[in-house]
Protein backbone atom coordinates (compact mmCIF):
# COMPACT_ATOMS: atom_id res chain seq x y z
CA UNK A 1 0.00 0.00 0.00
CA UNK A 2 2.62 2.21 0.88
CA UNK A 3 4.05 1.31 -2.36
CA UNK A 4 1.73 2.13 -4.75
CA UNK A 5 0.79 5.83 -2.44
CA UNK A 6 4.78 6.70 -3.03
CA UNK A 7 3.98 5.35 -7.15
CA UNK A 8 1.30 8.12 -7.53
CA UNK A 9 3.05 10.73 -5.96
CA UNK A 10 5.88 10.57 -8.28
CA UNK A 11 3.83 10.79 -11.43
CA UNK A 12 3.03 14.52 -11.43
CA UNK A 13 6.39 14.91 -10.54
CA UNK A 14 7.93 12.90 -13.01
CA UNK A 15 5.63 14.41 -15.54
CA UNK A 16 6.91 18.32 -14.13
CA UNK A 17 10.55 17.55 -14.15
CA UNK A 18 10.69 16.43 -17.52
CA UNK A 19 12.48 19.39 -19.98
CA UNK A 20 10.49 22.70 -21.06
CA UNK A 21 11.19 25.08 -23.62
CA UNK A 22 9.40 28.14 -24.37
CA UNK A 23 9.23 30.62 -26.82
CA UNK A 24 7.89 32.33 -30.23
CA UNK A 25 6.78 31.37 -33.83
CA UNK A 26 6.64 33.29 -36.89
CA UNK A 27 5.74 32.49 -40.50
CA UNK A 28 3.59 32.88 -43.23
CA UNK A 29 0.41 31.45 -44.65
CA UNK A 30 1.58 29.56 -48.06
CA UNK A 31 -2.22 28.65 -49.21
CA UNK A 32 -4.62 31.61 -50.08
CA UNK A 33 -7.00 32.03 -47.44
CA UNK A 34 -9.76 32.50 -49.58
CA UNK A 35 -11.32 30.53 -52.49
CA UNK A 36 -13.06 33.50 -54.78
CA UNK A 37 -14.66 32.98 -57.88
CA UNK A 38 -15.61 35.38 -60.34
CA UNK A 39 -19.39 37.12 -60.74
CA UNK A 40 -21.74 39.72 -61.26
CA UNK A 41 -20.42 40.80 -57.71
CA UNK A 42 -16.85 41.17 -57.38
CA UNK A 43 -14.72 40.01 -54.32
CA UNK A 44 -11.02 40.84 -53.85
CA UNK A 45 -8.90 38.86 -50.85
CA UNK A 46 -5.85 40.08 -48.96
CA UNK A 47 -4.29 36.82 -47.18
CA UNK A 48 -2.37 38.63 -44.93
CA UNK A 49 1.38 36.81 -44.89
CA UNK A 50 2.26 36.77 -41.32
CA UNK A 51 1.74 34.81 -38.25
CA UNK A 52 3.35 35.35 -34.91
CA UNK A 53 2.43 33.59 -31.41
CA UNK A 54 3.82 31.85 -28.20
CA UNK A 55 5.04 28.27 -28.25
CA UNK A 56 5.87 25.79 -25.37
CA UNK A 57 6.76 22.13 -25.25
CA UNK A 58 6.77 19.16 -22.84
CA UNK A 59 9.76 16.73 -24.01
CA UNK A 60 8.69 13.06 -23.05
CA UNK A 61 11.47 10.60 -23.47
CA UNK A 62 12.27 8.58 -26.02
CA UNK A 63 12.27 11.80 -28.04
CA UNK A 64 8.43 12.53 -27.53
CA UNK A 65 6.46 15.62 -26.74
CA UNK A 66 3.64 17.81 -26.47
CA UNK A 67 3.15 21.00 -28.26
CA UNK A 68 1.29 23.89 -27.56
CA UNK A 69 0.85 26.93 -29.38
CA UNK A 70 -1.15 30.27 -29.81
CA UNK A 71 -0.81 31.89 -33.10
CA UNK A 72 -2.26 35.27 -34.87
CA UNK A 73 -2.97 36.15 -38.11
CA UNK A 74 -5.26 38.46 -39.82
CA UNK A 75 -7.91 38.16 -42.64
CA UNK A 76 -9.25 41.03 -44.95
CA UNK A 77 -11.84 40.77 -47.74
CA UNK A 78 -13.61 43.44 -49.76
CA UNK A 79 -16.99 43.24 -52.13
CA UNK A 80 -17.83 45.75 -54.43
CA UNK A 81 -20.84 45.58 -56.73
CA UNK A 82 -22.97 48.86 -58.14
CA UNK A 83 -25.97 46.49 -58.76
CA UNK A 84 -29.23 45.80 -56.31
CA UNK A 85 -28.29 42.64 -54.52
CA UNK A 86 -31.81 40.94 -53.09
CA UNK A 87 -31.75 40.82 -49.33
CA UNK A 88 -28.72 42.96 -49.04
CA UNK A 89 -29.95 45.96 -51.14
CA UNK A 90 -27.51 48.31 -53.34
CA UNK A 91 -24.34 47.52 -52.13
CA UNK A 92 -21.63 49.95 -53.61
CA UNK A 93 -18.79 47.78 -51.29
CA UNK A 94 -18.38 46.29 -48.03
CA UNK A 95 -14.56 45.53 -46.75
CA UNK A 96 -14.20 42.84 -43.78
CA UNK A 97 -11.36 42.34 -41.51
CA UNK A 98 -10.46 40.10 -38.73
CA UNK A 99 -8.17 38.57 -36.56
CA UNK A 100 -7.75 35.26 -35.75
CA UNK A 101 -6.19 33.17 -32.58
CA UNK A 102 -5.64 29.78 -33.24
CA UNK A 103 -4.65 26.68 -30.30
CA UNK A 104 -2.71 23.78 -31.81
CA UNK A 105 -2.22 20.91 -29.05
CA UNK A 106 -0.01 18.39 -30.63
CA UNK A 107 1.56 15.34 -29.87
CA UNK A 108 5.12 15.45 -31.13
CA UNK A 109 8.30 12.99 -31.93
CA UNK A 110 12.06 13.54 -33.17
CA UNK A 111 14.79 11.77 -33.51
CA UNK A 112 18.60 12.28 -35.27
CA UNK A 113 21.55 13.74 -33.82
CA UNK A 114 22.19 16.12 -31.09
CA UNK A 115 22.68 19.27 -32.76
CA UNK A 116 19.73 18.30 -36.27
CA UNK A 117 16.42 16.53 -35.11
CA UNK A 118 13.66 15.80 -37.46
CA UNK A 119 10.42 15.75 -36.22
CA UNK A 120 7.12 15.43 -37.18
CA UNK A 121 3.31 16.73 -35.07
CA UNK A 122 0.23 15.87 -34.95
CA UNK A 123 -2.82 16.60 -33.00
CA UNK A 124 -5.83 19.26 -32.84
CA UNK A 125 -6.26 23.18 -33.35
CA UNK A 126 -9.03 25.48 -32.03
CA UNK A 127 -9.59 28.74 -33.70
CA UNK A 128 -11.51 31.96 -32.85
CA UNK A 129 -12.15 35.10 -34.60
CA UNK A 130 -11.69 38.17 -32.64
CA UNK A 131 -11.98 42.14 -33.82
CA UNK A 132 -14.45 41.41 -36.21
CA UNK A 133 -15.11 44.79 -38.50
CA UNK A 134 -17.11 45.16 -41.58
CA UNK A 135 -17.91 48.51 -43.18
CA UNK A 136 -20.80 48.39 -45.68
CA UNK A 137 -21.95 51.26 -48.09
CA UNK A 138 -25.23 51.25 -49.97
CA UNK A 139 -26.83 53.03 -52.62
CA UNK A 140 -30.65 51.95 -52.71
CA UNK A 141 -32.76 49.55 -50.52
CA UNK A 142 -31.98 48.58 -47.56
CA UNK A 143 -28.46 48.10 -45.79
CA UNK A 144 -27.56 46.33 -42.15
CA UNK A 145 -25.09 46.15 -40.16
CA UNK A 146 -23.34 43.26 -41.27
CA UNK A 147 -22.71 41.42 -44.92
CA UNK A 148 -23.77 38.10 -43.42
CA UNK A 149 -20.74 36.44 -44.55
CA UNK A 150 -19.32 35.17 -41.64
CA UNK A 151 -20.76 32.31 -41.11
CA UNK A 152 -18.13 30.78 -37.93
CA UNK A 153 -17.14 32.74 -35.77
CA UNK A 154 -15.13 29.62 -33.79
CA UNK A 155 -13.77 26.16 -35.99
CA UNK A 156 -12.02 23.13 -35.26
CA UNK A 157 -9.44 21.01 -37.30
CA UNK A 158 -7.09 18.41 -37.35
CA UNK A 159 -2.84 19.25 -37.32
CA UNK A 160 0.09 17.64 -39.28
CA UNK A 161 3.28 18.73 -39.69
CA UNK A 162 6.70 17.94 -40.28
CA UNK A 163 10.18 20.17 -39.53
CA UNK A 164 13.90 19.83 -38.64
CA UNK A 165 15.14 21.40 -34.93
CA UNK A 166 18.80 22.79 -35.51
CA UNK A 167 20.57 23.17 -31.72
CA UNK A 168 22.36 26.12 -31.58
CA UNK A 169 24.04 26.67 -28.16
CA UNK A 170 20.74 26.89 -26.25
CA UNK A 171 18.70 28.35 -28.56
CA UNK A 172 16.22 25.87 -30.28
CA UNK A 173 15.81 27.22 -34.48
CA UNK A 174 12.77 25.14 -36.08
CA UNK A 175 11.67 25.40 -39.56
CA UNK A 176 7.95 23.60 -40.14
CA UNK A 177 6.04 23.09 -42.53
CA UNK A 178 2.56 22.74 -40.93
CA UNK A 179 -1.01 21.37 -42.88
CA UNK A 180 -4.68 22.37 -40.78
CA UNK A 181 -7.70 21.17 -42.24
CA UNK A 182 -10.49 22.87 -40.71
CA UNK A 183 -14.08 21.51 -40.22
CA UNK A 184 -16.39 24.51 -41.27
CA UNK A 185 -15.53 27.34 -43.39
CA UNK A 186 -15.54 30.53 -41.40
CA UNK A 187 -16.55 33.25 -44.15
CA UNK A 188 -18.76 31.97 -47.13
CA UNK A 189 -21.01 34.96 -48.52
CA UNK A 190 -24.62 34.82 -48.89
CA UNK A 191 -26.20 32.71 -51.58
CA UNK A 192 -27.70 35.75 -53.03
CA UNK A 193 -24.71 37.13 -53.97
CA UNK A 194 -23.37 35.69 -57.75
CA UNK A 195 -19.95 36.14 -57.25
CA UNK A 196 -18.62 33.84 -54.45
CA UNK A 197 -16.49 34.23 -52.00
CA UNK A 198 -15.23 31.10 -49.63
CA UNK A 199 -12.88 30.40 -46.35
CA UNK A 200 -10.04 27.74 -47.85
CA UNK A 201 -10.46 24.75 -44.92
CA UNK A 202 -7.15 23.26 -45.96
CA UNK A 203 -4.65 25.55 -44.53
CA UNK A 204 -0.56 25.63 -45.04
CA UNK A 205 1.57 27.19 -43.42
CA UNK A 206 5.25 27.93 -42.95
CA UNK A 207 6.10 28.43 -39.27
CA UNK A 208 10.02 29.09 -37.94
CA UNK A 209 9.90 28.42 -34.02
CA UNK A 210 13.01 30.10 -31.53
CA UNK A 211 12.71 28.24 -28.53
CA UNK A 212 14.91 28.06 -25.01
Amino acid sequence: MRFCVLLLASVPVAVFAQPFSFGIKVGAPFTDSFNVSAGQATFTADTKRFIVGPTAEIRLPLGFGIEADALYRRYEYSYGSGTFVPGVGGVLNSNTKAGSWEFPIMAKIRGGLPLIKPYAVGGISFKHLMGIKQTVSCLGGTCGQSFNDIAHDSNVGLVLGAGLQVNVLLLKISPEIRFTRWGVANFESPSSVNGRLKFNQNQADILIGFTF
